[in-house]
């Protein structure tokens, strides 16, 4: 076979699949590696050289391996080869490539759509895109966001959970999650982060975000016979309450602050599906992929997500009794 020139070479690595892959495709193995780190540094070496590529992770008896596939697949095996072939010798020698190459079957090798590897950082208070907030994804990815608070999620991510934080000047670091399938992300790609609270005293501060269901949610605090919420927006005292943004077309964010925080007072946080309000045995609020953020004295607390397959509109995310957290995490058609 006519060997490749490396120029064609790596024009033809740059037509590279966009889709999600639904069914099994044959890739060309660059590399296997026992260490994630390393075949990261590998898949960075080859972009160095305009061969794009992407980080696999299959299990062989329970230990995890990282493949680094060549972008381009092939639906025939027998395409892959005559590739592999043509490009053996070149290939090897100009990035470097020990050993033969070889093709392997990847059952959705985790290679989505650009706009589905995308997480969106908003700031809590206004709901307006943060640019240039650092994200790290499973202590040891890092990434960051554009103007738009857009971050495109690092290659090679496996299908589950996965670990992010979020650090942005001005904003408080936030420990989060996401989850991932086929490469894309699967929980509301929306996270806001909160915005460090000003002045003496402590603060409370609890950011909602959810998902594209319901249309409406919304964030309520009591605390004695206060109540704060968009029908009431503040409530003054030797601590003063206020609901920062009120949010009524889907994700959120919405959040309330607390200012001077009364160390000996209890608060307690509901979610309401306000869409649903009417249907008291709906299970619409246990679907939104709603997820409540804490923070204290501008300290990260914890996420705390909705209960899965509960019936009614109000959820009881949190207590906070003489500064001590009491998680309720339950669903139920009544509140208090």
């Amino acid at each position: 076979m006519k060997a490749f020139r490396v120029g064609f070479l790596l024009l033809v690595f740059m037509v590279v699949k966009t889709t999600v892959v639904s069914a099994q495709e044959w890739f060309i193995c660059l590399g296997s590696f026992m260490d994630r780190s390393n075949a990261e540094r590998f898949k960075d070496d080859l972009s160095a050289q305009s061969v794009p590529s992407f980080v696999y992770e299959t299990k062989i008896d329970g230990q995890s391996l990282y493949r680094v596939l060549l972008s381009e697949s092939f639906s025939d095996a027998n395409d892959a080869r005559v590739l592999r072939d043509g490009i053996e010798k070149s290939l090897r020698k100009h990035v470097s490539i020990n050993g033969n190459l070889w093709i392997c079957l990847a059952d959705r090798p985790y290679h989505a759509e650009p706009e589905k590897r995308i997480i969106n950082v908003t700031d809590s208070d206004t709901g307006n895109p943060i640019a240039l907030a650092r994200l790290t994804v499973d202590e040891t990815l890092h990434t960051s966001t554009d103007e738009d608070g857009n971050a495109e999620l690092p290659d090679g991510l496996a299908d589950g959970e996965h670990s992010l934080l979020i650090e942005s000047d001005g904003h408080i670091a936030t420990k989060t999650h996401f989850s991932t399938e086929g490469g894309a992300v699967q929980t509301p790609p929306v996270y806001s982060v909160a915005r460090v609270v000003d002045g003496e005293g402590g603060s409370i501060k609890v950011v909602l975000n959810w998902g594209l269901i319901p249309e409406d949610l919304d964030l309520h605090v009591f605390s004695g016979s206060r109540h704060v919420y968009f029908g009431n927006m503040l409530s003054s005292g030797d601590d003063v309450i206020t609901l920062d943004r009120d949010d009524i077309d889907y994700e959120g964010p919405e959040t309330i602050t607390v200012h001077n925080r009364n160390e000996s007072a209890a608060y307690e946080f509901y979610i309401h599906d306000f869409s649903n309000r009417s249907n008291t045995s709906s299970t619409v609020l246990s679907k939104s992929m709603a997820r409540v953020q804490l923070t204290m004295d501008n300290v990260y607390i914890g996420t705390y997500t909705v209960p899965a397959e509960k019936e009614g509109t109000w959820w009881h995310v949190l207590d906070i009794e003489n500064g001590e957290v009491i998680v309720r995490n339950t669903v139920s058609d009544e509140i208090r």
